[in-house]
C-alpha cells in the first residue's frame, strides 16, 4: 500500500506551462528472498520514495500536456539472516509524461507515466562476532 501527496508550481507565458513538483510516498512493501536466491534468507522492505522534479507542456484550454523530469530518493531496509536491520539510502533520476486536466484555477487531476530509478540498494550491517560493519551490495546478496 502507497500513502502520499504530490505539491507544485506553474507559471503559463501563452501556451507554455513550466513548473515544479515535489512529491513524496510511504509503502510497507517488501520482498522475501528464500534460501535458493539468497543465503542466507533475507528480507528488503522498500519505506519511501520521494522525487523533485521540473516540468513543461503546452496547454489547451483546461488541458496541460507536458514532460517531467528531476531527482528521486529512497530509503530501504533489510534483515539479511540473523543480522540486524541493514539501511540503504538511494539516489537516482525519475522522468515522465502525463496528461492534466485544470478542474479549478487551483485545483486538477492528472494522469501520469513515472520512470524512476534508484539503482540497486548497497545494505551496511553489523557482523555476528563484531560491530563492524560489512557492505552488501545487491540486494540481499554478500559482497
Amino acid at each position: 500500500m502507497f500513502r502520499g501527496g504530490t505539491v507544485g508550481l506553474n507559471w503559463q507565458i501563452g501556451p507554455l506551462v513550466l513548473g515544479a513538483e515535489a512529491d513524496a510516498s510511504g509503502t510497507n512493501a517488501r520482498v522475501v528472498y528464500s534460501q535458493f536466491v539468497c543465503s542466507p534468507v533475507c528480507i528488503e522492505k522498500w519505506q519511501w520514495l520521494a522525487t523533485v522534479r521540473g516540468r513543461a507542456g503546452l496547454a489547451f484550454d483546461n488541458v496541460l500536456v507536458y514532460v517531467t523530469g528531476g531527482g528521486a530518493w529512497s530509503h530501504f531496509e533489510a534483515v539479511i539472516g540473523l543480522l540486524p536491520n541493514g539501511v540503504a539510502d538511494v539516489r537516482g533520476w525519475a522522468a515522465g509524461g502525463g496528461v492534466e486536466v485544470a478542474l479549478t484555477p487551483n485545483w486538477s487531476v492528472k494522469l501520469e507515466y513515472l520512470r524512476v530509478d534508484v539503482g540497486q540498494p548497497t545494505y551496511f550491517n553489523r557482523t555476528p562476532t563484531s560491530s563492524a560493519l560489512i557492505r552488501t551490495s545487491t540486494s540481499c546478496a554478500w559482497a
